[in-house]
Parts: C-alpha cells; sequence; structure tokens
C-alpha cells in the first residue's frame, strides 16, 4: 500500500512539473502567457489537488477496510494573498485524507513565516532563509530526468490534435469574461505511450531519481526497480486510462484558470486493488496587479510553539 500512494505522488508531482514547462513550448500564445502569469507582482491565487480512489474491498479484514476507506479521498489546496514588492503573503492551507481534515494558516514577512495551528492557536516560526541553506540537496529530482520527460511531453503536444485552442467565454465572480481556450487531449494509446517513456527515463536516471525518492521517504528503504515495476503492473492492469487538461488565457494574456484531470480505470482489479482513480489539478489566478490588504498578526513569543511540543498537547485530554 505505501507503495501505491508513492506511485500516486509521483505521478502527480511529475505531470504539474512538466505541463508548466512544456506547454509554453509548444504554443507561442501559451508561453506568453506563461512567463506574464509568473512575473504577477501582486494578487490572489489557489492550487488543489484531489485524488479519489475506489478500490476492491471484498473478502477483506475490517482493519485493511479502514486503511483503505482513509485512502479513497486525498485533497490538498493552497489559497494565497500576496504582494512580492512588500515581501508579504497569507496562505490557507487545507489538508484532507479520508474523514480527516486539517487547516493551516500561513503569515509570511520577509524572511519569516508563521504557521497557524487552529487546533492549539498557537504558531510554528520559520526562518525562510534557514530553511533554503539548509535543504537538502538530494530533494531536487535530476535536471536531465527533468529535461527529458519534458521534451518527451512536448513531442506530444506537439502531434497533430492533441492541442486546440479556440476563443471563449469564461464565467467569473465578476460577470463573463473573453479567454482564449486552450485544450490538451491525448488518445489514450498516446498518454500510455508517454507513461512508458516516462518510467523508461527514470529507469535509466535511476541514479538520481533513488536519491531523491529517498530523501523523501525517510520511513523505509525504497527499491526503484520495485517501485517502476508496481507502477508499470498498475498501468498494465488499467482497462482505461485519459487524460485532460484545459487553460483559459485573459484578454491581459493572463493565465486565469487551468486544470488537469485523469483518470484510470481496472474492470476486474485483484481484492486491496483498485477499481477506479482520478486525479484532479485545478489552478486559479485572480486579482492580478491589483491592492491585497495583507495583514500579519501581531505574534508574541507565548503565541510560539516549538514543533516538537505539538505532539505531546494534541495528545492531552
Amino acid at each position: 500500500m505505501k507503495k501505491i500512494i508513492t506511485m500516486m505522488l509521483c505521478i502527480v508531482i511529475f505531470l504539474l512539473m512538466i505541463m508548466s514547462g512544456c506547454s509554453k513550448n509548444s504554443l507561442k500564445t501559451y508561453q506568453d502567457a506563461v512567463a506574464k502569469t509568473d512575473t504577477i507582482n501582486r494578487g490572489q491565487s489557489r492550487i488543489s489537488i484531489m485524488i479519489e480512489n475506489q478500490f476492491n474491498k471484498e473478502d477483506l479484514s475490517e482493519e485493511l477496510k479502514t486503511t483503505l476507506e482513509a485512502l479513497e479521498s486525498l485533497e490538498m489546496s493552497l489559497l494565497s494573498s500576496f504582494d512580492k514588492s512588500e515581501d508579504l503573503s497569507v496562505h490557507n492551507a487545507y489538508l484532507k485524507a479520508g474523514s480527516l481534515g486539517y487547516d493551516i494558516k500561513i503569515f509570511q514577512k520577509g524572511e519569516e513565516a508563521y504557521l497557524k495551528m487552529p487546533m492549539l492557536n498557537r504558531y510554528i516560526r520559520l526562518d525562510m532563509s534557514v530553511l533554503e541553506a539548509n535543504a537538502p540537496k538530494d530533494l531536487q529530482i535530476p535536471e536531465n530526468l527533468i529535461q527529458r520527460i519534458t521534451q518527451e511531453w512536448v513531442n506530444l503536444l506537439e502531434t497533430d490534435n492533441v492541442v486546440k485552442g479556440q476563443k471563449s467565454i469564461m464565467s467569473t465572480e465578476d460577470g463573463e469574461v473573453k479567454v482564449t481556450k486552450f485544450t490538451v487531449t491525448p488518445t489514450e494509446d498516446q498518454f500510455r505511450l508517454f507513461i512508458k517513456k516516462m518510467i523508461g527515463i527514470v529507469k535509466s536516471e535511476k541514479g538520481g531519481f533513488e536519491t531523491f525518492i529517498e530523501a523523501v521517504d525517510m520511513e523505509e528503504k525504497i527499491i526503484i526497480e520495485e517501485l517502476l515495476l508496481a507502477i508499470e503492473s498498475e498501468i498494465n492492469e488499467m482497462e482505461t486510462i485519459t487524460f485532460n487538461s484545459v487553460a483559459y488565457i485573459d484578454i491581459d494574456g493572463y493565465i486565469v484558470k487551468e486544470s488537469i484531470e485523469i483518470y484510470f480505470e481496472n474492470y476486474d482489479p485483484s481484492v486491496g486493488q483498485t477499481y477506479t482513480r482520478t486525479v484532479r489539478i485545478e489552478e486559479e489566478n485572480w486579482d492580478n496587479e491589483m491592492a491585497q490588504e495583507i495583514m500579519i498578526p501581531e505574534i508574541s513569543d507565548e503565541d510560539i510553539i516549538e514543533p516538537n511540543e505539538i505532539e505531546n498537547l494534541m495528545m492531552k485530554p
């Protein structure tokens, strides 16, 4: 089960990474929009990732059923308001696994950030410069691996009828706005071939990727060959795999909304395996270059809690 979770996260990370880096190389309009959106100085944004799973739980023990039920719905969202010129930002993060949900609010000013733990009404203080300086180099995915996967995605996007652009209208809180709508819809065979090539690239670059995986997961030793075999096996067992992506660019040249949906289906899974898996990723940008009211609360030393104190406090009756 641990390997299945790792597999899902790896696929999502890769697709998030390559979508933003590759579409802009294949479409000039989208390239300009990505560059302009990346340089927004102030505004608001939202990104959400949802993974929904249906498992074959027939004849499983109650313990295993409970474990799978916790994995049926995984969700992460981040709502942000920022002003880069003032080096200020506020982020509302939400994490949910099964029936358990967690809210975290993050205030950032300059090199200092404060994570508010709502259940405790206390803050964790972070020095961003120290975190950046001490970040393990092993957490960086090898550049050559990124470049090779990027090139394969570009090759797919440049295939006839995979990418389409058209003028459209999008409804927003401020009314309807004119946009250019880009869709990415490879055939199932095209997307399966891309996944196969991606796995092959990871195999050939396994040294650097293995180091990255081990840095992310400190709990156990992961054998990269076994992980890749598990991914290949599950992909091959899926009778249906579809990929769809839609991006909207407004009249000012900003990407105002972008979504990705990947759907997997296995009609006859083994016990404990997946019937269906849906991965949805959405990102929105608004109030671009508009003034933001970002309020950083006054935080005293008494409001600060050390990370190692959290578990003890939460266990108190």
